[in-house]
């Protein structure tokens, strides 16, 4: 038994600097279609969702992602906790001067902010 048959699903994602998706196939020996995410947390019958974060205090663990983190409102009554949305993180696998990337907050790196919006993206997928 080869290994390409114990393949049960294939996964195409778009992980793009404003916008990501995925598509999936089932690999079941029928030739059948091939089906396009359409629901997001916070939002349904759009085909991509925002490439952003929203991390609780201390960038450890996040919060919000996709759509519900660029339109989180900030609570008034602890500003010293919030945190604000951490996006265009894709810039860094660019060649681009450093200079030209964006920000990330100082406990953040940029392979950490992809692992944890890739892993959440796994999360629908499932």
């Amino acid at each position: 038994m080869s290994w390409l048959d114990e393949i049960r699903v294939i996964v195409g994602l778009d992980f793009g600097t404003t916008y990501s998706g995925f598509s999936l196939y089932h690999v079941d020996g029928e030739i059948g279609d091939v089906k396009t995410n359409s629901e997001w947390p916070g939002e349904m019958g759009k085909l991509k969702t925002n490439t952003v974060l929203q991390y609780k205090a201390g960038f450890k663990e996040v919060e919000l992602w996709g759509y519900p983190a660029l339109y989180k409102k900030p609570n008034k009554k602890s500003k010293n906790n919030e945190t604000k949305p951490v996006e265009l993180f894709k810039l860094h696998l660019g060649n681009c001067l450093e200079k030209l990337k964006p920000k990330l907050p100082e406990s953040l790196t940029y392979k950490q902010a992809i692992t944890d919006y890739i892993g959440k993206v796994g999360e629908v997928n499932k």
